[in-house]
C-alpha cells in the first residue's frame, strides 16, 4: 500500500474531507495569512474531518479539539523553559557590546588571511551563535556591523549579504541551540531519549565543519579582497576586550559538560551573565533597560509559542490517528536500506524547510522520522544534526526562508538582490550537509568520547543491522539461558520451595505438582467485629 493511500484510510472520514484540508490551505496561503493561522486551521480541519468522536451533534464532538492537557504536559517539560531564557540573552547581547568585541576579535586575528574580513564575519558568527542560540538574531546583529566593513574592504554587494546570511545560519547549529532543545523534548516524547547535552555537544564538529567550509569559498571567492595588515598588539587588545564576550560560551558549555548544571539552567545562566556583563562591565546598557528589551522580545517569544502550540496539536492528530506506526509499517515492507531512508528524509526535509518554519518541521515530523530512523541503525543524534541543518538550509531558500525575509528587511535590499547573494552559500552548505549525513562521525563522536566508547561511527548499512540485530538476539537467548540455568541450580530450587514457590511447569522430583503451600490463618473467627475496648480487655 502506499503512503498516501495509507493515510488517507486512517484518516479521512469525511468523503472528500482531505481535498477540504488542501482547498483551505491553498486558499489561506494565497490569502498571505500567518504562517501560525495556517497551520491552525490545517489542525482545526484535520478533527474535523476525522474526529475521534465522529457524532458531529454529540456532546463528545468538541473534546476532538481539547489538546489542553498535551499542551500542559509540554510547558511541564523541564527543557522547554530553555527556550525562552536563550531568547532573552540573545536579546540583551545583541544589544550591547558582546557582538562588537567578537567582531573586532576575529578580524585582529583572521584578517590577514586572503578573504580575511569575511572569514572573520563566518567566526564571529559562530562565536555570537554560541551565546545566542537564533539564526536571525546572528544575522541582524553580526550583519549591521559586518557588512558596511566588507563593503568598505572591496567585497561585493552579492558576497557581502549573501555571506552575513548565510553564515547567520550557524546560530541554529552551533550550541546552544533553541531547535536542537525542541528537537529534544519531542524526540524523547517519541519514545527515543534524546538528552539536550548531548544533542548541544554533538553540533560542535558539523557547525565548525561548515564554517570551514564556507571560509575556504570566501578565501577563494574574496582573495582580491583589501586585506588587514597583522597586528599583534592589536590581537592582544582585542584579546583582551574581548575576554568576557568569550567567556559567556566558555562558561556556559562548560559548565553544562562539567555537570555543574544542565541545558535548562544554562539558559537561565546565560540571561544572568549577560546582564551582568553589559551592564556591569561593558556598561553599554542600564540595567533600567532590561525590562523593556524583555517586552519587546515576548512579542516573538509569543509567536513561537503559539506556532509551537499548533503543531503540537498536528502532532498528537498524527499519534491518535496511529500513523506512525503504519508509516514505519509501509518503509518496513518497502525494505528501503539505511541509505535510501537517509536521501528520502533529506528530500523530504529540504522540500519542507521551504515551506515551514523550523521549529513547525521539528515538531511535525520528528514523532515521525526518529523512531524510524533508530530501528534502521541510526543514532537519534546523527538524525537530529540531519533535521537541523536541513532545515537550516530552509532558512535559506524561498518562498518562507526567514533569513531571507530577515536580510530583506534589515538591509533594506530586493528579496531577488538577498536570493542570489545567498545562492553560492547554499550550495556550499547543501556540499556540507552531504558530508554530515553520510558520516554520522561528525555528529556522533564527541557524545561518544564523552561515553567512553569509540569516536568513530561507521554509516549504518543492512549487513551491519543484520549483525547488530544478530547480536542483540544471541545476547537475549544468553540471558534466557542463564535464567533458566538459575532456576535450575538445586540450592535455588530448594529455597524457592521452601518459601512455597515450587515450580508449576511440572512435578518436582517426580511428585505431581502442587499448589503454593499458605500460610495458616488460623480458624475462621469475628474477632474482628469486635470493640477495640474488648479486646484490649482480653490481651
Amino acid at each position: 500500500m502506499g503512503a498516501l493511500p495509507m493515510l488517507a484510510e486512517a484518516a479521512a472520514s469525511i468523503e472528500g474531507g482531505w481535498m477540504i484540508v488542501l482547498g483551505a490551505v491553498v486558499l489561506l496561503i494565497a490569502l498571505g495569512v500567518p504562517l501560525f493561522v495556517i497551520i491552525g486551521a490545517v489542525v482545526f480541519l484535520c478533527y474535523a474531518v476525522a474526529p475521534e468522536y465522529a457524532d458531529p451533534f454529540g456532546e463528545g464532538f468538541i473534546a476532538n479539539f481539547d489538546r489542553n492537557h498535551e499542551i500542559i504536559e509540554l510547558i511541564e517539560t523541564p527543557d522547554f523553559v530553555a527556550i525562552p531564557f536563550f531568547m532573552i540573552a540573545g536579546a540583551i547581547m545583541g544589544r550591547g557590546l558582546i557582538a562588537k568585541r567578537l567582531i573586532d576579535l576575529a578580524a585582529a586575528w583572521l584578517g590577514w588571511l586572503p578573504g580575511g574580513l569575511g572569514i572573520a564575519a563566518i567566526f564571529a558568527c559562530v562565536f555570537f551563535a554560541a551565546i545566542s542560540g537564533s539564526s536571525p538574531v546572528t544575522v541582524v546583529t553580526i550583519g549591521a556591523i559586518m557588512v558596511p566593513a566588507l563593503k568598505n574592504a572591496g567585497y561585493s554587494n552579492t558576497m557581502s549579504y549573501g555571506l552575513v546570511t548565510a553564515a547567520g545560519g550557524l546560530g541554529i547549529i552551533i550550541p546552544p541551540s533553541i531547535p536542537m532543545v525542541v528537537y529534544s523534548i519531542y524526540a524523547s516524547n517519541s519514545g527515543v531519549a534524546v538528552k539536550v547535552e548531548d544533542l548541544f555537544l554533538a553540533g560542535f564538529i558539523p557547525g565548525l565543519f561548515i564554517a570551514l567550509v564556507m571560509s575556504f569559498f570566501v578565501s577563494v571567492g574574496a582573495r582580491k579582497a583589501a586585506r588587514q595588515a597583522f597586528s599583534l598588539t592589536r590581537a592582544i587588545k582585542a584579546t583582551s576586550e574581548g575576554t568576557w564576550a568569550l567567556f559567556l560560551p566558555i562558561f556556559i558549555l562548560g559548565g553544562i559538560y562539567a555537570g555543574l548544571f544542565n541545558a535548562t539552567q544554562s539558559a537561565a545562566m546565560s540571561v544572568l551573565l549577560a546582564i551582568v556583563i553589559e551592564v556591569w562591565i561593558h556598561r553599554s546598557m542600564k540595567l533600567s533597560d532590561i525590562p523593556r528589551l524583555i517586552s519587546e522580545n515576548a512579542l516573538l517569544l509569543g509567536a513561537l509559542l503559539i506556532i509551537i502550540m499548533l503543531a503540537t496539536g498536528f502532532s498528537s492528530f498524527v499519534e491518535d490517528r496511529e500513523i506512525p506506526s503504519m508509516l514505519g509499517e509501509w518503509l518496513r515492507n518497502a525494505d528501503l536500506s539505511p541509505l535510501a531512508f537517509l536521501l528520502i528524509l533529506n528530500g523530504i526535509l529540504l522540500l519542507v524547510g521551504c515551506f515551514l518554519d523550523i521549529i513547525s518541521a521539528i515538531v511535525l515530523f520528528v514523532p515521525l522520522v526518529v523512531p524510524l530512523a533508530k530501528e534502521l541503525g541510526f543514532d537519534p543524534l546523527h538524525i537530529g544534526l540531519v533535521f537541523i541543518v536541513n532545515l537550516e538550509i530552509g532558512y535559506l531558500t524561498p518562498p518562507i526562508g526567514l533569513n531571507l525575509f530577515v536580510a530583506t528587511s534589515y538591509f533594506r535590499q530586493p528579496f531577488g538582490l538577498i536570493v542570489r547573494s545567498v545562492a553560492p552559500f547554499l550550495a556550499v552548505m547543501l556540499a556540507s550537509l552531504a558530508i554530515i549525513g553520510f558520516v554520522p562521525s561528525l555528529s556522533t563522536g564527541l557524545p561518544n568520547v564523552a561515553a567512553g566508547e569509540s569516536f568513530w561511527e561507521p554509516f549504518p548499512t543492512r549487513e551491519l543491522l543484520a549483525e547488530r540485530r544478530r547480536l542483540e538476539e544471541e545476547e537475549k537467548n544468553k540471558s534466557d539461558e542463564s535464567m533458566q540455568d538459575l532456576m535450575d541450580d538445586p540450592t535455588v530450587r530448594a529455597i524457592m520451595e521452601k518459601g512455597g514457590l515450587e515450580r508449576q511447569d511440572g512435578a518436582t522430583d517426580g511428585a505431581a505438582p502442587t499448589e503454593p503451600a499458605l500460610p495458616s490463618l488460623g480458624p475462621a473467627t469475628d474477632e474482628f467485629d469486635a470493640d477495640p475496648e474488648e479486646l484490649e480487655d482480653e490481651e
